[in-house]
C-alpha cells in the first residue's frame, strides 16, 4: 500500500520512511469513511499533500464522487 512503510508515496527525497505521513493518510482515510472532515496542521515539507491525496483519490475513485483538498502555506 502506498501509505505504509516502504510504500511508493511515503518516502522523502533521501529515501526515508515518514511515519507521520502514514499517520496523516490513515487519519484522512478514516475521516472519509466516516463522512467527516479533518484538518491537519504540520510544518512545510512533511508530506501533507501526498497524505491527503493518497486516500482522497482512492476514495473518490471508489465512490465516484469528488474530494476537495484545500491547502494553505
Amino acid at each position: 500500500a502506498p501509505v505504509s512503510e516502504g510504500g511508493a508515496f511515503v518516502v522523502d527525497d533521501r529515501g526515508e520512511y515518514r511515519p507521520q505521513q502514514e499517520e496523516m493518510a490513515r487519519l484522512v482515510a478514516r475521516a472519509l469513511h466516516a463522512g467527516q472532515r479533518v484538518a491537519v496542521e504540520a510544518p512545510t515539507g512533511t508530506g501533507k499533500t501526498l497524505a491527503y491525496l493518497t486516500p482522497g483519490v482512492a476514495w473518490a475513485k471508489a465512490v465516484q464522487e469528488p474530494v476537495v483538498v484545500a491547502t494553505h502555506s
